[in-house]
Parts: C-alpha cells; sequence; structure tokens
C-alpha cells in the first residue's frame, strides 16, 4: 500500500489481495491485479501494514471484501450470458474487472464511475504497473457538483438498454437522498436492469457483537477523513429502492453467503451481519410484467 493513503479505494483492494493472497482457506474471489494496483512488493508487507491497525475481525472482514465482488460478478456474468450489454460500476476505486475479463470487456460498453481525484490516481497506478484496461469508458464526477445520471449521459450510456450497476462500499458514506438519486438512475432502466450494492445494517437490526465490529470500522473510516453518514433498515432500503423503480429486492443474508461461498474458509471467518449484500432489479411496470422481460437470473440471491 502506498504510504501515506489511506483512501477507501486502497483499502477495499487491500482487503481483497489478503484474503486471496495472504491468508489461508479458499479464495472467494481472486484478484491477482489488485497488489500492484496498490504498489507493494510482497503480500506479506500489505498483511502486516494492515493488521497494524489492530481492527476486529480481520479475516472475516478481508473474506466479506471478497464476497461482495464475487457475488456481484456471479450475477453480472449471468447477466452478461443473457444478454446484458452495458455495465456501470459505480465507485469504482480500483476495480479490476477489465483487467480479469479482457475478452468479455470487448463485447460490453463498459462505465467506471468515480471522483476525478481517485480516477486520476487508478489511471498513474495503471501506468506504473504497466496495466492497460482498453474498452472502459471512465466517466469522472465531483459527486458534489455534478449529478451521476448527467455524466453517463455525456459518455453515452443507452437507456433502452438493461444495464448492470455495481455499488459497492459507497451506500454508508451518502445520505439517503443521494442514495435515492441512484436508484432512480437504475430503476429509470428497462426491465433487466439491476442493481447490486452492499449496506450497513442500523444499530437496531444487528446483535451486539457485530455492532461492536461495525463501530471499530465506522471510527477507523472516520479517522481516514471518509465518515460514514447512513445505514440502513433492510425495510426501508426496501422502500426506497421500490420508490426508485427497483421491483425486485432480494438481500443475501449471512447464512445463505456462508452456505454458497464460506465452505472453504477456515472456522471462524463468517460474513459480518452487520453488512449485507442486496441485489435488486427493474422486473414490472405499473404491475405487469413488460414485454421481452428475461428470465428470473439463474444465480438470484435467496432472501431474508
Amino acid at each position: 500500500m502506498q504510504r501515506g493513503r489511506s483512501s477507501q479505494t486502497a483499502i477495499a483492494a487491500a482487503f481483497r489481495a489478503i484474503h486471496a493472497y495472504g491468508l489461508p482457506g479458499e479464495a472467494i474471489h481472486e484478484d491477482p491485479h489488485a497488489i500492484p494496483l496498490i504498489g507493494v512488493e510482497e503480500i506479506s508487507e500489505l498483511v502486516d501494514l494492515m493488521r497494524a491497525v489492530g481492527l476486529p475481525a480481520f479475516e472475516s472482514t478481508c473474506a466479506y471484501f471478497a464476497l461482495r465482488h464475487r457475488f456481484a460478478e456471479d450475477l453480472l456474468i449471468d447477466a452478461i450470458t443473457q444478454g446484458t450489454r452495458q455495465v456501470v460500476v459505480l465507485g469504482a476505486g480500483l476495480d479490476t474487472f477489465a483487467l480479469r475479463h479482457p475478452a468479455l470487456v470487448g463485447e460490453l460498453s463498459l462505465f467506471e464511475v468515480d471522483h476525478p481525484d481517485t480516477q486520476a490516481w487508478k489511471h498513474e497506478r495503471l501506468a506504473a504497473t504497466g496495466l492497460t484496461s482498453p474498452g472502459v469508458v471512465y466517466v469522472a464526477v465531483d459527486f458534489e457538483r455534478e449529478r451521476v445520471a448527467d455524466r453517463l449521459d455525456d459518455a453515452g450510456l443507452r437507456h433502452d438498454e438493461p444495464t448492470f450497476y455495481t455499488w459497492l462500499g459507497v451506500s454508508q458514506y451518502v445520505d439517503r437522498r443521494a442514495a435515492s438519486e441512484t436508484f432512480s438512475l437504475v430503476g429509470a432502466g428497462p426491465t433487466g436492469s439491476q442493481l447490486v450494492l452492499d449496506i450497513v445494517l442500523s444499530s437496531t437490526e444487528v446483535d451486539p457483537d457485530a455492532q461492536r465490529v461495525s463501530d471499530a470500522y465506522a471510527a477507523a473510516s472516520d479517522e481516514r477523513g471518509e465518515p460514514w453518514i447512513s445505514t440502513n433498515a433492510l425495510a426501508e432500503l426496501t422502500s426506497d429502492l421500490r420508490a426508485g423503480g427497483l421491483t425486485g429486492v432480494r438481500p443475501l443474508a449471512p447464512e445463505d453467503a456462508a452456505r454458497r461461498y464460506y465452505g472453504g474458509q477456515p472456522a471462524g471467518v463468517v460474513p459480518p451481519s452487520a453488512w449485507r449484500l442486496v441485489h435488486t432489479l427493474v422486473w414490472f411496470l405499473s404491475g405487469r410484467r413488460q414485454p421481452g422481460a428475461p428470465p428470473v437470473p439463474r444465480s438470484r440471491p435467496i432472501c431474508d
């Protein structure tokens, strides 16, 4: 990790890399480009840097960061198989889908959306490592002054085509109004448009031990100057998603995540119950199935 750079972008990639290459157990998600993009020589250096922070449930947290990318990519690959050809990665950071799947990217319109400073850093890291991501449309958005929808319009997003959106590691940093704008952006698309996001659950919905772990990570983020400002109750989130036009809402319960993805993990490495993945999609219009609606995705997550 670049010393002195402790942004959420670097932290997320670090946890993914440590899970896959620095800890025992079967990798839930492998990302060979994360380590060079972060800027370390050896995985052991990265593990030492991250462990030194002293955060609780370290192994489970690393596994969760791998899980959210694996979960989203399973659904994305399924959507591509069924004909989706537009993908938008909101808050892309050091996302490496394009680097790991260059053949697929050649068939897609792939938009990576993030703050201009974050994208500039990613371009620097790509150049420093000699990696390239042809086919990616980089959409720089100053979130305080610009609307994501306007910048995507400028970049050539087609609103008449189903689009797959990911929004990982972002919802806790934005208020409910901004989240609702994102839901409306996705929900305005045609049937088959989808969104995968993760949320921090409200304290009323998690047990005290899980809440203490979540609070520790929130405090660490606050110390980095990136405070968490939002948590979500599932019922309220579901209401907001449906108000935005997303009619199918499918949270992934921790026990289902454990059953589907954690079989190769050491004892005690479990999905954090205070953090939740949600898959949601545009499926109906005015209470009726739209003509030509695709079948339900085969890898549809199991609801709570």
